[in-house]
């Protein structure tokens, strides 16, 4: 019985026998921290803190990398590496910004690249070639726009979809966003569901706003 064996109580909408039944269900597909938390439904840091004692008794082994993925008791857990093809640059002078895009994206399983200096950035990007981009427009030296353009210019990068994540929300704005080839135009602050289904959509060929 998970729910016996710690004395952190889970939060969460359901009876706490019918908690440890699911969870115990759900941890053998692998979910990351912030699917297990929807599925339970409760927070991401209330599922964290419910884990911590399986974790420091290994009951629960967490997938190797900057993954939080979650697998119980496989022994081969340890020889997983992190995925290109989830690899997501975010970037964003703002270190608030960096700090809550990495803490919801590698709750899902993402491996993130952050980037605050957008001058910086296609030398990041040629380097780390993440799978999808998450950009600001305010920034110092370049902005948004102009990075996207050099972006869509090089050979290298042009084809990785683009995320405009802001705060400007104006109809040019995303006009201008659009015509430069930006795939998705989210708005800050944003909801951290849409994020990731925004992310899921343009890494499948989907594009819009989110």
């Amino acid at each position: 019985d998970l729910c016996a064996q710690t004395p952190t109580p889970l939060k969460a909408d359901i009876d706490p026998q019918q908690l440890a039944a699911a969870a115990a269900k759900l941890l053998q597909q692998q979910p990351s921290v912030y699917q297990l938390a929807r599925d339970l439904k409760s927070s991401p840091q209330n599922v964290v803190n419910w884990l911590q004692p399986f974790l420091a008794a290994n009951t629960i082994v967490p997938l190797q990398g900057e993954h939080t993925q979650l697998l119980s008791g496989d022994d081969d857990a340890g020889t997983s590496t992190p995925d290109p093809s989830h690899r997501i640059a975010c970037i964003d002078d703002s270190k608030t910004i960096q700090r809550q895009v990495r803490s919801i994206l590698e709750m899902s399983g993402f491996e993130v690249l952050s980037i605050t200096e957008p001058a910086q950035a296609l030398t990041s990007l040629v380097r780390q070639k993440p799978a999808a981009i998450l950009m600001d427009v305010n920034m110092p030296d370049i902005d948004g726009y102009e990075l996207c353009s050099m972006l869509r210019q090089s050979r290298q990068l042009r084809d990785i979809p683009i995320i405009m994540l802001t705060g400007r929300d104006g109809i040019l704005d995303r006009l201008r966003a659009k015509t430069l080839g930006v795939n998705f135009y989210l708005t800050k602050p944003f909801n951290p569901d849409r994020l990731v289904e925004s992310i899921h959509k343009v890494l499948q060929g989907n594009t819009g706003e989110a």
